[in-house]
């Protein structure tokens, strides 16, 4: 995949290449624009997007959709999507009779290990093995669609292929991520213990309140500080203080403290030697901190790529309580297998689901216990 990521940018050199979106705040991937596209090869002339036109941006000038329109009418033009609202841009540039090339960029794209595309045959070889395994057992063939689609997408940088994976989890499941029909129909009725892993400022818990769903012992974790205090605020503010606790601290594969430096506008990275750390976050493993509490009902987690590790610490509680599972995918390459193959070795009598619920990200993996 790595050649054909290399194809597709080599034939963007005689053409006008535009990055559309810009956010005000945090960047899409954790990393400005003009710094990751840069590193990948790409160099827009222009930066558009649907709100910041006309504000300065990497020393140009946004520009809007309309301006945008007005160059692919002069010179072929090439979209590159740098943001999550794929669907949206997609389908307006669409409608507006864009004639250039769209194309999206994948979420894990900042991976610094080697691993953001497939560097070997070997490697492919073997990543498309588990793909095949995985749609085997991939519990409904709308799951296995959409596998199909999100494939087809990352291969091809294709915004119609994620588009068509999120327009088919709409079909199906309805937009709310962690809560769709078949969790909705599975939840208990007298009040959920739900674990919120990554519970960020409280949005997750927010979108719980707004779809009617009782609560009864349930925990929030999450390690940033900032964050945090937002979740406590949303609490307060939803009247739930006698029903959530928080937990200042992430979930890992066990109860440690997590040493990570902070490089700059890139994302962190975890360091072995704490005299090397910048900084440092407690963290719990499900299974610790669980051991002597009441039954888990649901467990979501969305944390940053470190699923898969705060998984090897749950394996335990999710043995003994079999709470419905909800758990992103996205955050780096090769979580797409790594992580539903561990689950479906790991557990029994389980049916495992696909979503996609945004443009490029938000795949996420649904586990319902039969």
């Amino acid at each position: 995949m790595v050649t054909r990521f290399q194809e597709i940018v080599r034939s963007f050199a005689d053409k006008t290449v535009v990055c559309y979106g810009i956010p005000k705040a945090r960047p899409y991937f954790g990393i400005e624009p003009s710094v990751l596209l840069k590193r990948h090869g790409i160099f827009p002339s222009f930066y558009a997007d649907t709100f910041r036109f006309g504000e300065a941006y990497d020393g140009q000038i946004i520009i809007s959709p309309d301006e945008l329109m007005t160059l692919d009418s002069q010179a072929p033009v090439v979209v590159v999507i740098y943001c999550s609202a794929v669907h949206e841009i997609y389908k307006s540039l669409i409608t507006l009779g864009f004639r250039g090339e769209i194309y999206c960029l994948p979420s894990f794209m900042e991976e610094k290990d080697g691993s953001a595309f497939l560097q070997s045959e070997e490697k492919t070889d073997a990543f498309f093995e588990d793909v095949h395994f995985l749609r085997a057992n991939l519990y409904d063939t709308v799951s296995q669609e959409i596998l199909d689609a999100i494939m087809e997408g990352r291969k091809w940088l294709s915004p119609k292929s994620f588009t068509k994976a999120l327009d088919l989890t709409l079909s199906v499941s309805g937009n709310q991520p962690f809560f769709i029909h078949d969790v909705l129909s599975r939840l208990p009725k007298e009040g959920m213990s739900f674990v919120d892993c990554g519970a960020y400022n409280g949005d997750t818990i927010l979108a719980m309140v707004e779809l009617g769903i009782s609560f009864k012992n349930t925990f929030c974790f999450e390690p940033d500080p900032v964050n945090y205090d937002l979740l406590l605020d949303q609490i307060e503010r939803l009247g739930l203080t006698d029903h959530i606790s928080t937990v200042k601290a992430g979930v890992w594969s066990e109860t440690t403290l997590l040493h990570f430096n902070n490089m700059g506008n890139d994302s962190s990275h975890v360091v072995l030697e704490a005299t090397c750390a910048e900084h440092t976050i407690n963290v719990v493993s499900i299974d610790d901190f669980f051991a002597d509490k009441q039954r888990v009902d649901m467990i979501k987690m969305d944390i940053e790529g470190a699923e898969m590790e705060a998984l090897k610490g749950a394996i335990k509680t999710i043995h003994r309580d079999r709470p419905i599972l909800a758990i992103c995918l996205y955050h780096k390459f090769f979580d797409l297998t790594n992580i539903p193959l561990f689950l479906i070795e790991k557990l029994e009598n389980y049916d495992f689901s696909l979503r996609q619920h945004d443009g490029m990200a938000e795949t996420i993996l649904y586990g319902l216990p039969r």
